[in-house]
């Protein structure tokens, strides 16, 4: 990530791999030619060897390249195998390791295994092809390390001598004994798990469990193993229980509780279960709601809430007395600054400005000015304190979330390498971290409304992978889509005239997977935010030929583009980096060099949607739920809330302009997990799935149809996971590790 390459585990089968496809440099070896080589006289899964690639490119992408640059170095061969796309040149024998498996690379993994010395030259055996010496190449060659590797092998099995191991004596550390993936999993019943919360001491964790059907939760407590939870309290019929929070001595937890009928109250109920729950809050209306101790346990401390009784900024509850008082600090109006968590000194309090596009902010607890700690602007998923001076947390990345820490507060960012983690939560007394592990599979849909109001479901372009953002273009044969069925997080084109045809990549582009790419008013190209090859993590946007699949890179003088439509008349409506974590939407028309010049802006804009056929664009905000319009040229005087209630603020991705002028929105109620209010000329609520949730990155209507396409839920399954966290090492053991590495490996 930042500032450099960052240590990342590595298993021996991962590099394994790795020695087998160094063996066949530019060539496409399969999968099944894989798992012969390295899992012989078994019979493994595809997933063991999708978990070793994922970690390769982990390892290659932890330089200032970032992820595109560990998928340079292993490319994906739809329903092949996979190639290495660099050049490899052996050292001396004397230097290697032992011999490891290799097989060619279109053999069978019923083929017989070949045991080629791991220093043999490429002339040593004819099932070794020659490594290609052309002088082009060889300028940016690299060469593979035996040695290197061998170091690397050492890092892995000593997981106690990780980036915060502090010696032999932790050797489980953050990745559990016995586990490879560095965690275990504390539940395994059938529904699903949320927002976790430890005891201080890291014996105990409380979590939310939910049924099938997501509408009612319960607060369950367990061991940091696996044993049967308890419920926390009696169950009351037509309530659900969310956001536990643990007091700092262990003696309580604050909970939410929620009923049909509109009711919302914080409660606090003993741990133990020896008394009952008592109310410390009402809170009617309220869509928006975190909270957490206080560091001294006396109070509540309240992140932004709207409904009857809004407070835009920090809040602490004395609950002996029921008093309010406001942290003093710089709270900018209209922001969302959500789930406050005290440091462990007590210093600090760290909260997310407008998690769904945003960053984390700490401002002292005796109030004072706030300070940015991360510079990310992404969807963030949960985040708690590691120590003093560094924080994890939770980030939506292309089609997953997984977990981040920053040091504080010189704002380091590093991927912990755990997939599929959100919710972290941490008992810093033991050393324990827990999450959730969720895992969706979400498909696409064609979803056509008939005259009775009854939704005709239609999976289409089904895969194994992970399908979202659909964006139908306007004459509706096309169907544009995020997924991760080949491998990398891709936008795929599909043929909605011809569905027996194959969707196809978009080459060139990693999309950028939080806002909807914008079709062109003749449905030939589109407008996407992607990451910048030479932005350093930053983005960039990118104009598609939708016949070709190509991507063609757009100069706009902006440095994170998250948004544009081309209005095809020489101007171009860009989305971009604003003040707060919201966006500003800014018209830009070429100059007279063929430059891009800004033209006029409006500020505080969440996400927006382009209109041809009424030259006009509506969009959200961050500072208050409702839907705007505007004219193409965003003329000061156009500008109109056009809807007062919807979308919420936190729902800014889930609606759609519809056929006849209308808007879709795509909502969760009290009896459907995806259920469509429509506007305009037919209105009307449908529930599309009463127990199927749909993607919160958006969906598309066919404005000529009325017909949907959306991504739902096709599988998912979501656990708590646990894993000890030790402490930070005294001295930096990851750079005496690199170098022993570039000492014998040379990158281009």
């Amino acid at each position: 990530m930042e500032g450099g390459r960052r240590s990342v585990r590595v298993t021996p089968k991962a590099l394994a791999v790795l020695r087998v496809l160094a063996a066949y440099p530019h060539q496409v070896v399969s999968r099944q030619a894989l798992l012969a080589a390295v899992w012989p006289e078994t019979l493994p899964t595809e997933d063991v060897l999708n978990q070793a690639i994922t970690q390769l490119r982990k390892a290659f992408g932890s330089g200032p390249g970032g992820p595109e640059e560990g998928r340079a170095y292993i490319e994906t061969i739809a329903k092949s195998g996979y190639r290495l796309m660099r050049d490899v040149e052996p050292i001396p024998a004397e230097e290697t390791g032992p011999a490891v498996p290799v097989v060619p690379p279109g053999a069978s993994a019923a083929a017989p295994v070949q045991h080629v010395p791991a220093d043999a030259s490429p002339e040593a055996s004819d099932a070794v092809p020659a490594a290609a010496a052309a002088p082009e190449r060889r300028a940016r060659s690299w060469r593979v390390a035996w040695l290197a590797l061998s170091a690397l092998i050492a890092l892995a099995a000593g997981a106690g001598l990780w980036w915060w191991g502090e010696g032999a004596d932790e050797a489980s550390a953050l990745l559990g004994e016995g586990s490879e993936h560095g965690y275990r999993l504390i539940t395994s019943s059938l529904g699903l798990r949320s927002s976790p919360t430890l005891s201080p001491d890291g014996q105990q964790v409380a979590y939310v469990s939910e049924g099938a059907d997501r509408l009612h939760g319960a607060i369950m407590i367990q061991p940091t193993r696996s044993a049967p939870p308890r419920r926390l309290t009696p169950a009351l019929a037509g309530t659900s229980e969310s956001e536990p929070r643990w007091s700092r001595d262990g003696r309580d937890i604050a909970f939410l509780r929620r009923s049909g009928d509109g009711a919302c109250s914080v409660m606090i109920a003993p741990a133990d279960g020896s008394g009952a729950a008592r109310e410390v809050l009402r809170c009617e209306g309220a869509d928006t709601l975190s909270f957490d101790w206080t560091a001294d346990g006396r109070g509540l401390v309240f992140g932004t809430r709207d409904g009857p009784a809004p407070a835009p900024g920090l809040r602490v509850l004395d609950l002996a007395t029921g008093d309010w008082r406001a942290i003093e600090y710089d709270h900018e109006p209209g922001v969302i600054d959500h789930a406050p968590r005290y440091s462990p000194d007590g210093r600090w309090i760290l909260f997310a400005r407008n998690p769904q596009l945003g960053d984390l902010w700490r401002v002292p607890a005796t109030g004072g000015k706030a300070e940015r700690l991360t510079d990310l602007q992404g969807d963030l998923r949960g985040w708690a304190w590691i120590s003093d001076d560094e924080v994890v947390f939770g980030r939506r990345v292309d089609a997953q979330v997984r977990l981040f820490s920053v040091d504080l507060p010189g704002g380091s960012v590093r991927d912990l390498g755990l997939d599929d983690a959100q919710a972290p939560t941490t008992s810093l007394a033991s050393g324990a971290l827990a999450f959730v592990r969720r895992r969706p599979q979400f498909g696409l849909f064609r979803v056509e409304i008939g005259e009775n109001g009854e939704p005709r479901k239609e999976r289409i372009f089904a895969s194994s992978g992970r399908d979202n953002l659909p964006v139908v273009s306007p004459d509706g044969r096309r169907l544009l889509f995020a997924s991760d069925r080949a491998g990398p997080y891709e936008l795929w084109l599909a043929d909605l005239l011809e569905p027996e045809a194959t969707p196809i990549p978009v080459a060139g582009l990693n999309p950028e997977g939080n806002h909807p790419p914008i079709w062109s008013a003749d449905g030939r190209s589109f407008v996407a935010a992607g990451l910048d090859p030479e932005g350093g993590g930053d983005t960039a946007l990118f104009e598609v030929d939708a016949a070709r699949a190509t991507a063609t890179a757009l100069p706009v003088p902006e440095r994170r583009p998250l948004q544009g439509a081309m209005l095809g008349d020489g101007r171009l409506l860009v989305g971009a980096e604003g003040d707060a974590g919201a966006m500003r939407l800014v018209l830009y028309e070429r100059g007279p060099g063929g430059d891009w010049q800004a033209r006029r802006t409006i500020r505080d804009v969440s996400q927006f949607r382009y209109e041809p056929e009424q030259r006009r664009v509506l969009f959200t905000r961050l500072s208050a739920d409702g839907l705007w319009e505007a004219d193409a040229g965003l003329d000061p005087d156009s500008i109109r809330l056009r809807d007062r209630e919807r979308p919420t603020r936190r729902a800014y991705r889930s609606w759609s302009p519809s056929a006849g002028g209308g808007v879709d929105h795509v909502v969760v109620t009290a009896s459907c997990l995806s259920a469509l209010h429509r506007t305009g000329p037919r209105p009307r609520e449908v529930c599309l799935a009463p127990d199927r949730q749909s993607a919160t990155t958006g969906f598309s209507v066919d404005r000529r149809s009325g017909v949907l396409y959306l991504a739902m839920v096709v599988d998912e399954s979501s656990d708590i996971g646990f894993a000890e966290l030790p402490r930070r090492p005294k001295e930096d053991l990851m750079a005496r590790v690199k170098s022993l590495i570039h000492k014998n490996i040379s990158f281009s």
